[in-house]
């Protein structure tokens, strides 16, 4: 059965580049052959596709093979490169290892020995794209979704913040997606490959959350049958990541400090203490710094995790993310019970619009799966939204048929209204964001019914002058 990989022969002993070529087709490898690295450094460009794998002779006329290793790393560094040559010393294969090489072999190479090397390589090769297209797929489901100003800054943070190892503290209410926003940034940073770690403060009991974070040695309390390693440990080379960290007490703070200080830790019942290589995220739903005033958090705990901050508004705060993250789900979801995705109408739009989404995006997260699970619609209606959410603000009824006036007036109300929760009632903003007068958005409220006698939770703060509505 023929092989998939392809492989390019850089050799210029003819014999040679020949015998082992007609070898690897035996084995239903597609081989090419070349006698030089300009050729070689062709073939890379050609539009045929670049190889899996090159065994690339060390000496070689013109661009020598050292030369090629370096283009074929530059150009693309996920090609393996196996090295042969009749003139290898230690330090020439180390040097070639450390520019990127696979692997380095010495003429005379027996048959067997090229063969378990070039397999070798492309189980790794194989490895390596698996793993790729895993960290890919986790990407792509741990992607944010957001078109709101909040989120687009969020977004350019996360950007920023990925590619260093600062300290993050992600604050917001629960639900809001701050262990997202954790994996965002882990999962597009260096450490992608490496463990996420996540630990739920809220959740460890405070007699064990030494031994969960730090680890701890046989013996060092009653029940430690075996040695047992931290959080730390098991996040070394990735991130650790600490939900709800203002939970953790205030001796479990101080010793979070020195670990985070020192990059060490010591296990609960040991003597010696180890480094730790992790990036650390911290989240929370409270408000650390009146803990702090409080003394209910250490203040050098606070501004050494507060490098950078992230806070997550709710939904209700953003509406303009809320049919692109129902969407998002709605696809996700789709795709993992293996359906097809419905259209949102109008009026299901309208819905969504109209919700306070007091559980935010986890809210909105479980009614998509909600509507996957229990429905095989190719549109959804607001009337089956209706039926499915909890406390329902927009009026519709199962079974009712929305004609599309009625629906688009819907829409329209829940639009202004969540418009104007996003900017506090403040018209002239909330006409400024729509892109229309101010006038013409005092025409619309009146139009829609969106005035003073409506529902209580609707009205804002009054003020002693001016004009105001809900």
């Amino acid at each position: 059965m023929p092989n998939t990989h392809k492989i390019l022969v850089v050799e210029d002993d003819t014999n040679f580049r020949t015998l082992i070529s007609d070898l690897l087709r035996d084995e239903g490898y597609a081989v090419t052959g070349v006698e030089s690295g300009e050729e070689a450094l062709e073939v890379l460009h050609s539009p045929d596709g670049r190889p899996d794998l090159i065994l690339l002779d060390l000496r070689l006329p013109g661009m020598d093979g050292m030369g090629v290793l370096e283009a074929v790393m530059k150009l693309d560094p996920s090609i393996a490169v196996v090295m042969i040559s009749g003139h290898g010393d230690i330090e020439t294969a180390v040097h070639a290892v450390r520019l990127g090489a696979y692997d380095f072999l010495v003429k005379p190479v027996e048959s067997e020995r090229l063969l378990i090397t070039v397999r070798r390589a492309m189980d790794y090769l194989d490895v390596r794209r698996e793993k790729e297209r895993l960290l890919s797929s986790v990407r792509e489901r741990f992607k944010l979704i957001g078109i709101s100003p909040a989120m687009k800054r969020i977004l350019d943070v996360v950007e920023r913040v990925s590619q260093t190892t600062v300290s993050v503290l992600i604050t917001g209410e629960s639900g809001t997606g701050k262990e997202m926003v954790a994996r965002a940034i882990h999962f597009n940073s260096p450490r992608s490959g490496k463990p996420f770690v996540m630990v739920n403060c809220a959740a460890i009991p405070e007699s064990l959350a030494e031994s969960e974070l730090f680890g701890h040695v046989k013996g060092a309390f009653t029940g430690a049958i075996h040695s047992h390693d931290g959080k730390f440990q098991r996040a070394r080379g990735g991130t650790l990541f600490l939900d709800e960290i203002g939970d953790l007490s205030l001796p479990i703070q101080a010793k979070l400090l020195r670990a985070l200080e020192d990059r060490t830790v010591t296990k609960v019942g040991g003597e010696h203490s180890e480094s730790v290589d992790v990036r650390f995220i911290a989240a929370t739903r409270h408000d650390l710094l009146q803990m702090v005033r409080e003394r209910k958090f250490r203040e050098d705990l606070y501004h050494r995790i507060n490098v950078v901050n992230i806070h997550i508004p709710p939904l209700r705060q953003r509406p303009g993310d809320i049919i692109p993250l129902a969407e998002h789900f709605l696809r996700q979801f789709a795709a993992d019970y293996g359906k097809k995705a419905p259209r949102l109408r109008p009026d299901a739009q309208a819905v969504l619009l109209s919700h306070s989404w007091p559980g935010n995006v986890r809210e909105l997260r479980n009614l998509m799966e909600k509507v996957i699970v229990l429905t095989d619609l190719e549109e959804l209606h607001g009337s089956v939204l209706a039926d499915l959410i909890e406390n329902p603000i927009f009026p519709a009824k199962a079974g009712q048929n929305i004609g599309f006036h009625e629906a688009r007036e819907a829409f329209e109300r829940s639009y202004i209204i969540a418009q104007l929760r996003a900017h506090g009632w403040n018209i002239s903003k909330t006409a400024k964001t729509m892109g229309i007068e101010r006038s013409y958005l005092y025409k619309l409220m009146d139009r829609l019914g969106i005035r003073e006698a409506g529902p209580a939770e609707e009205s804002p703060p009054r003020r002693k002058s001016g004009r105001r509505f809900h």
